[in-house]
């Protein structure tokens, strides 16, 4: 009987792991979190939202620009940032510095602009 229970509890197990896997899975390819740094008319945000086409698990306009097109230009910054606002967002948190530099791993471009804006520390990091 003690071995029938032990059974199930590893059945269980198993079972959650597997859903855990499936919901994690279906997340990284569904949404994205997007990290909208700091300008002249905004605190910045980072938002949970359904993914853009292209876009990384954790992106931003520049790094997103930088890939597609090898810079940043306002157009291709004005073009995202319509899309985003376009997306259904799920989460809508501070500015994260921190995300915003996870954000630009391997991207090309120079990432001076995470302080170009006048934002040396994220107060909500």
């Amino acid at each position: 009987m003690l071995r029938r229970k032990k059974g199930v509890k590893t059945e269980m197990a198993a079972l959650a792991v597997i859903v855990a896997i499936t919901v994690t899975l279906i997340c990284y390819r569904k949404f994205s979190v997007f990290v909208l740094p700091p300008s002249g008319s905004s605190d910045g945000a980072t938002l949970l939202i359904e993914r853009i086409e292209k876009s990384e698990f954790i992106d931003n306009p520049e790094a997103m620009c930088d890939r597609l097109q090898r810079n940043e230009n306002l157009t291709c910054r004005s073009a995202l940032l319509s899309e985003v606002a376009e997306r259904r967002t799920l989460l809508d948190f501070p500015y994260s510095l921190t995300i915003h530099r996870l954000s630009n791993v391997g991207s090309e471009g120079p990432k001076a602009s995470v302080h170009s804006h006048g934002h040396g520390v994220a107060p909500n990091d």
